[in-house]
C-alpha cells in the first residue's frame, strides 16, 4: 500500500489559520515570537496585538534576557569563550543564536563560528562543564 504524499501547502496552510486562532497574523509571526519569548506555542494563552507589539522584535534578534545558564551548555561555553575576548555576553548570545536560527549548534558548527567572528580555531579540548 502506498503512501499519500504529502501536502505542504495545506500543512502551512492549517499552521496559518491555528496561529491566527492564537491572535497572530500567520505562522511566521508565531514561530518568531514563541523563539523571543522562549516559550512553546502549548503554553501561551491567546495572544493580543498588544501583547505581540509590547514584544516584537526584528527577525534575527533574540532576548539574552531570558536565557539562564545550563540550558544549553555549548552555548554557555560559547558565551564565556567570548567575553575572555572581549565581546559582551549577550553579543554572543546573539551570535550564536542566529548561527542556530534559534536552536543548538554542534562544536563543529561552533567552531566554524568561531573562526569567523573570533578569526582562531577553537579545535583545543574544551569542556563544558
Amino acid at each position: 500500500m502506498a503512501r499519500k504524499p504529502r501536502d505542504y501547502s495545506r500543512e502551512y496552510q492549517r499552521r496559518n489559520e491555528l496561529a491566527r486562532e492564537r491572535g497572530f497574523s500567520s505562522y511566521g509571526q508565531q514561530r518568531r515570537y514563541t523563539e523571543y519569548v522562549a516559550t512553546p506555542v502549548r503554553y501561551l494563552a491567546p495572544v493580543t496585538q498588544e501583547d505581540i507589539a509590547a514584544t516584537y522584535v526584528p527577525r534575527g534578534y533574540y532576548n539574552y534576557e531570558y536565557y539562564e545558564y545550563g540550558d544549553d551548555r555549548l552555548l554557555d561555553a560559547w558565551i564565556r569563550r567570548l567575553e575572555g575576548r572581549g565581546y559582551d555576553a549577550e553579543e554572543a548570545y546573539n551570535l550564536y543564536k542566529q548561527r542556530s536560527r534559534g536552536g543548538q549548534l554542534s562544536r563543529a558548527q561552533i567552531g566554524r563560528l568561531s573562526r569567523e567572528v573570533v578569526g582562531e580555531d577553537w579545535n583545543e579540548k574544551w569542556s563544558t562543564s
